[in-house]
């Protein structure tokens, strides 16, 4: 019996120890790409921030200072403070340019969690008037709100999406390591003393989001991005905590890049109405940035009467000539997919791509970055840039 019962211990922390290696061979495979913006782009001007971030005002581990330098450590234009039903930092964000800080709120509400910014103060959800006061109080101060990670296994949206929502978390970075299974989680952990981008075996393919993201963005603008969800904490007891996952190291996991055709201002205020414009509007991309810059793939729609950026609405008529452009970059290998009103349509494996839109609907551009496994002898598409659609219309 004893003989027996260790044999089959010896099995289980043999195949144990396999999975790891195998986990510490794919992971060494993820590293982020590096290149060069294609060159034959428009001159379109690219804004790079961080969203969703929680501070020690709520339930994050550090201080502003802290992640500002976190933030510039990974390169970012912009970071959105988003803490828990708290504005305390409202007044000292805006002292920042170099990046740029936004302040808002996670809103803890009846039927879910919702991201916010343009709130002047915060008192209480029955206070402000229920979901469809603090709606009222955003548009008429032409704010944001935008669900936070509608499907999370604790603190899913519970209620059908009000028409005054803008938009939604699709990719949230942690929802991304608690929909994974325990042997890739302790693979991740292992590796992540000997890897900094040993977060990246966590990325999954956003399917039920990007099935919602799809379905309400046909009926009206309905805006994606990508959230870090970053607070830097894990409790260990109640005194105590572990500073893990880092800032710099989330904030180099997911991030969004902002479409705009005048370059970032330099004082604060005119800065932060850019970012702010461009965000309403839609006109960004996001994905995950530790696979590579997000800033190597460039998307416009070309048409007659000049050119349009992710996001953008246009009204054509039926002679209308209309060609959306993707490029890449030529260093590496990518495999490139275009919905229209959520439904596959086209894919291509070329770097430089070139589609003619004949047809009124919502076009999405979703692009995966094709990435040796060593596990299964291939290359396989990950997952790396989801573009804001664009909607044509035909004019009356």
């Amino acid at each position: 019996m004893k003989r027996t019962l260790g044999f089959i211990i010896g099995v289980v922390l043999a195949l144990v120890l396999l999975n790891l290696l195998a986990s510490l061979l794919n992971i060494a495979f993820l590293r982020p790409w590096s290149a060069a913006p294609p060159a034959d782009s428009p001159a379109i001007h690219k804004i790079v921030g961080a969203a969703h971030i929680h501070t020690r005002h709520s339930d994050g581990s550090g201080g502003l200072q802290e992640i500002l330098t976190a933030a510039r450590s990974s390169n970012l234009d912009f970071i959105w403070i988003t803490d828990h039903n708290t504005l305390a930092l409202l007044d000292s964000g805006r002292l920042h340019r170099q990046p740029l800080v936004l302040v808002g709120a996670e809103l803890s509400l009846q039927p879910g969690h919702l991201l916010v910014y343009g709130l002047s103060q915060w008192t209480s959800e029955q206070r402000m008037g229920g979901l469809r006061g603090i709606l009222d109080s955003l548009e008429h101060r032409k704010g944001i709100a935008l669900l936070a990670h509608p499907y999370h296994p604790k603190m899913r949206w519970r209620e059908p999406v009000d028409d005054r929502i803008h938009g939604m978390e699709v990719l949230n970075a942690d929802v991304e390591w608690r929909n994974d299974r325990p042997l890739e989680m302790l693979g991740t952990l292992v590796a992540y003393p000997f890897f900094r981008h040993a977060m990246n075996f966590l990325i999954d393919y956003p399917r039920r989001e990007l099935h919602l993201w799809d379905s309400l963005s046909v009926r009206r603008r309905f805006i994606g991005i990508g959230s870090v969800d970053a607070h830097a904490k894990i409790k260990l007891s109640k005194t105590s905590y572990w500073k893990f996952p880092p800032y710099d190291r989330v904030f180099s996991l997911i991030q969004n890049v902002l479409y705009v055709r005048e370059p970032l201002a330099s004082e604060p205020e005119p800065a932060r109405r850019q970012v702010l414009e461009a965000l309403r509007a839609g006109r960004l991309a996001f994905g995950f940035a530790g696979l590579g810059d997000l800033r190597m793939a460039t998307i416009w729609l070309e048409a007659d009467t000049g050119i349009y950026l992710p996001g953008e609405t246009i009204e054509v008529d039926r002679e209308t000539s209309l060609r959306l452009h993707i490029r890449l970059p030529r260093e590496h290998q990518f495999e490139t997919y275009l919905y229209r009103d959520g439904v596959r349509i086209a894919g291509s494996r070329l770097k430089t791509i070139t589609w003619a839109i004949q047809e009124p609907g919502v076009y999405r551009v979703a692009i995966f970055q094709r990435r040796i496994r060593p596990t299964r002898f291939s290359r396989i598409p990950i997952p790396w840039l989801f573009a804001n659609p664009f909607t044509i219309r035909m004019a009356p």
